[in-house]
């Protein structure tokens, strides 16, 4: 009657969810709150944009397509300002050995993620080591830390629980070996 347009709630559900956290320190040093949802398929959803609420605060939009979406219904819930990560380069690892004909250079990081809730948290922290694309570029992983290396994409992938309060420190060293003559950025 006002001639504004207007969001009417149609259906309300409380849907049993898992939460989980995701970081991935490289790029954003911020924790993201990411919401499991099985069982999703039970309740008719139709495609469209979707507010987000959680405890009862709106946390932001996204869009919801239940067509490419499977068992598991996966929803960001945001930043969490309550996880907090750190990616440092560790100093005593950055070496360059010189070869024959090659230098191999060696690389090592810290990545921290510290618990500031005062509960249990789950988080899964992914990086990656370089791809190499040159047949005379070879990277070699070292250590992982317990990290799951996934290895046409060089992604790794710690799941850890940080319990309140404390923080874990997960390290990955990797040496890229490469011919004196050519230069190699981007490390």
């Amino acid at each position: 009657s006002d001639m504004k347009p207007h969001s009417v709630s149609l259906k309300d559900y409380q849907i049993t969810t898992n939460y989980e956290y995701w970081t991935a320190p490289k790029y954003d040093q911020d924790a993201f709150l990411v919401g499991f949802i099985t069982n999703w398929n039970e309740y008719n959803l139709l495609p469209g944009e979707v507010n987000s609420y959680f405890q009862n605060s709106f946390v932001g939009k996204t869009y919801l397509d239940p067509n490419v979406s499977k068992d598991t219904l996966v929803l960001s819930l945001g930043r969490d300002r309550g996880i907090t990560t750190e990616r440092k380069p560790v100093k005593d690892f950055t070496e360059d050995k010189f070869l024959s004909s090659d230098i191999e250079r060696f690389f090592a990081y810290d990545i921290i993620v510290k618990n500031n809730k005062n509960k249990q948290v789950k988080v899964t922290v992914e990086d990656q080591l370089p791809i190499s694309k040159n047949e005379d570029i070879v990277v070699k992983s070292i250590e992982l830390s317990g990290g799951v290396l996934e290895k046409e994409t060089g992604r790794i992938k710690w799941n850890i629980t940080v319990d309140p309060g404390k923080s874990v420190t997960k390290r990955f060293v990797f040496s890229v070996r490469h011919p004196k003559d050519q230069t190699v950025s981007g490390l």
